[in-house]
């Protein structure tokens, strides 16, 4: 069974029954590391506490966030560095790269939930798997530990390199049953990749699982239609871990509550929101229960999501998972909140397909009579530079885009580059750009 526990803050966790012991293990673990020592004793939690009520502590305890990893960081080397461990670079919920420092324990811990999340989405020892991206290779290889323990005879990694078309005609005589990449690179190589699927009718490619960042819905759908295989979200961070694969029946992602629990924060109201019976939506913070030398305790990713504790076709008994949408991927503009996809979908109707979109903006410097506008430039690659009328319509198009453009408050311009500018291993989606020293690029 299920707890939801609500603080005076409007804050709700899921806890499974049976893990008050481990929940209680994992607050004393912590309150060993001077960061959340502090952070306890500012809530007024101390070791008793701890001991006495783990779940009154808990709700007692403020979230952390990535300000707290950085003095957690410390902490952690302090405790392991007599002993072996690895490091891994942290990427989208820290915003600046930060090291996380795992033991052998922790990644036993990381292990166990791979290893679930693929069992989960039915990968088995029978299951030809690739890896595709540009060169990073680090979480792969681990990936491929786990596969290899799980008795895969282990997987391929395919480097794609700027000629997509080399690298497909490779995964194409590889003949991977499943294929997991981030959206930027399969979107990069899509095309590619489905003319050779045409071209090998025998190619039995079951699952695309993307890892790293959200996938847009209309890439997604064109994943499917294109490559006639699934298309799964594999979700969470380099520093809470992996918590699972998006269910094939409904979509969402169970969340394994014996290794981690989430927290929903309230976000741009006081409660977080109850969507219907047995569903809510809120910012998440995760609390990892295995990890020992780096936990997590109450750590705010800045992702909005809906968690609902409605049975799955599946059969699963843990809780389901919808990402929304991370909070830096949106932006506020004269107190009106406008997101990427919102963008991206106006560029789409006038463009066609999935383009790769970056979006700068720049605020005005203040709110006095001679402060400039505020600026949105658009880049996008050079193949739609004729578009720009189009693009410019769809993007006036979107309310109250217009009017903040005739009052001399907004301007908003495109910029056209190579198609390498696109090159990374993530794409860029929102700059928030703290000068406006530069002119805008039309």
């Amino acid at each position: 069974m299920i707890r939801l526990l609500r603080s005076h803050t409007g804050e709700i966790s899921f806890l499974l029954d049976g893990t008050r012991t481990l929940l209680r293990d994992t607050l004393l673990n912590a309150y060993q590391f001077s960061t959340y020592r502090s952070l306890f004793h500012l809530c007024g939690v101390d070791e008793h506490t701890l001991r006495a009520d783990a779940i009154r502590a808990l709700r007692r305890l403020n979230p952390s966030f990535k300000k707290d990893y950085v003095s957690l960081q410390k902490d952690s080397l302090e405790r392991i560095q007599t002993r072996p461990f690895t490091t891994d670079w942290t990427s989208g919920s820290t915003a600046k790269p930060m090291l996380r420092l795992s033991s052998p324990e922790d990644e036993e811990a990381e292990a166990e939930a791979v290893r679930r999340a693929f069992q989960s989405s039915g990968i088995t020892r029978d299951d030809r798997v690739a890896f595709l991206d540009v060169g990073a290779s680090d979480i792969y290889l681990f990936y491929g530990r786990v596969l290899s323990a799980m008795g895969n005879p282990g997987p391929y990694f395919v480097k794609v390199t700027r000629r997509q078309n080399v690298s497909a005609r490779l995964i194409a005589r590889l003949r991977p049953t499943v294929v997991i990449s981030v959206p930027s690179v399969l979107s990069r190589c899509l095309a590619d990749l489905a003319l050779e699927k045409n071209r090998a009718p025998a190619w039995d490619l079951r699952k695309i699982i993307y890892i790293g960042e959200a996938m847009h819905s209309r890439l997604k759908a064109q994943i499917r239609r294109e490559l006639s295989a699934a298309c799964l979200s594999f979700y969470g961070t380099t520093e809470v871990g992996s918590v699972g694969i998006e269910c094939e029946r409904s979509g969402e992602i169970h969340i394994p509550l014996d290794l981690m629990f989430p927290t929903l924060l309230p976000h741009e109201g006081r409660t977080v929101r109850t969507l219907g019976p047995k569903s809510y939506e809120g910012v998440v913070a995760w609390t990892s229960l295995r990890f020992r030398d780096h936990p997590l305790i109450k750590f705010c990713v800045g992702d909005l999501v809906r968690i609902s504790l409605r049975t799955c076709p599946c059969g699963s008994p843990f809780p389901a998972l919808r990402f929304e949408r991370r909070l830096d991927h949106s932006f506020g503009l004269f107190g009106i909140k406008f997101t990427y996809d919102l963008f991206l979908d106006r560029i789409h109707e006038a463009v066609g397909g999935a383009p790769h979109l970056e979006i700068h903006v720049s605020h005005g410097t203040s709110q006095s009579q001679n402060a400039g506008p505020s600026r949105i430039r658009f880049i996008l690659e050079k193949r739609y530079r004729h578009y720009v009328k189009r693009c410019t319509e769809e993007i006036l198009a979107t309310h109250p885009i217009e009017d903040f453009v005739e009052r001399g408050l907004l301007q908003i311009s495109f910029q056209f580059v190579p198609a390498t500018y696109f090159h990374r291993r993530k794409t860029r989606r929102i700059v928030l750009v703290r000068s406006q020293s530069s002119s805008p690029i039309a």
